[in-house]
């Protein structure tokens, strides 16, 4: 051990007096294995424990992108604070999953307060005052995500022809008209509304909508189609198949290489060892997985070199 007295920068080395022999000497302690007594000595204080920042009051959490917890979910739903009611207490939260909007009082739910963001980007159409107010408090969650709906609302063109409801905040019900064409500049809908024949041109990503047509049209389910019968003889050959080994509760693959007509049975060629087995295949569990052309089977199997580990039966390949 020894006191480290001066720095050579040019050099790059320390000058170390050493005290059992007050000998001097020049090294580059990067190239030295050492020992720093005194660090053991100074254990830095643990950082205090900062309190958490109160989360914003009022009007100063306008523009806040928050995530709304939801029990029954066990999840968070992200959205902007788009205003503040003070009579109501409640603010207006702007879910961006699927653009409805939320009247909450934030002392009643769970909120995770993500980053403050500038008030001027919450969406402009929201300002309208056609807010989507679901609930006055409470933790209700967005009404977007209580309906379920079999079939996903048409964009774009897609959507001209469609009935659709729009809904207005100020009559508390929704307007249902038709959509007569798609301008793809600006992105928006003509809906020729059917109470008194109005003609209006929306961002539909920005209302609240009601579509009738979809609850109506449910997709039919699919008709289970019959099972295919099994190829059979020479049929089979080229086939490539899982056969099933239970001991090991899993398929191995192979193609079916020939067929013997004396004895029924099937050579199977594995893919995995590159060996080859008899089988009936009536007698073990078989995945069809597709028909290739016989022509591509193996040549090098042909050299008569199968491992007929049973004649018949689920033997495993060795």
């Amino acid at each position: 051990y020894g006191t480290i007295k001066s720095f050579d920068k040019k050099e790059g080395k320390h000058q170390i007096l050493y005290e059992d022999d007050n000998v001097e000497d020049w090294l580059l302690l990067a190239e030295e294995k050492l020992d720093w007594p005194d660090l053991a000595k100074t254990k830095a204080k643990p950082a205090e424990k900062q309190a958490e920042p109160e989360p914003p009051m009022g009007e100063a959490a306008v523009g806040w992108r928050v995530g709304v917890y939801w029990d029954p979910d066990k999840k968070y739903y992200y959205g902007v604070i788009h205003s503040f009611d003070a009579a109501a207490g409640t603010h207006a939260v702007f879910y961006e999953e699927d653009g409805t909007m939320e009247n909450l009082d934030l002392s009643k739910v769970k909120i995770e307060w993500v980053k403050q963001t500038r008030p001027e980007l919450v969406p402009k159409a929201k300002l309208s005052g056609n807010k989507r107010a679901s609930a006055s408090s409470g933790s209700s969650k967005p009404a977007a995500k209580k309906a379920k709906t079999s079939a996903k609302p048409p964009t774009g063109s897609n959507a001209v022809g469609s009935r659709v409801g729009v809904w207005w905040e100020d009559d508390k019900t929704f307007y249902y008209g038709t959509i007569k064409s798609f301008d793809k500049k600006e992105g928006k809908h003509q809906i020729l509304y059917e109470d008194d024949n109005v003609e209006d041109w929306l961002l539909l990503a920005e209302e609240k909508l009601d579509w009738p047509d979809l609850a109506k049209t449910k997709a039919k389910p699919a008709e289970k189609q019959a099972e295919p019968e099994p190829p059979m003889g020479e049929a089979a050959v080229g086939w490539r198949v899982g056969v099933y080994w239970d001991p090991d509760k899993k398929y191995y693959y192979g193609v079916i290489h020939s067929f013997d007509a004396a004895a029924g049975t099937h050579a199977v060629f594995y893919e995995e060892d590159g060996t080859m087995e008899n089988l009936d295949l009536s007698k073990v569990k078989i995945e069809w997985v597709k028909q290739t052309r016989p022509e591509l089977v193996p040549k090098a199997k042909l050299s008569g070199n199968k491992r007929a580990s049973a004649s018949s039966g689920s033997s495993k390949p060795a």
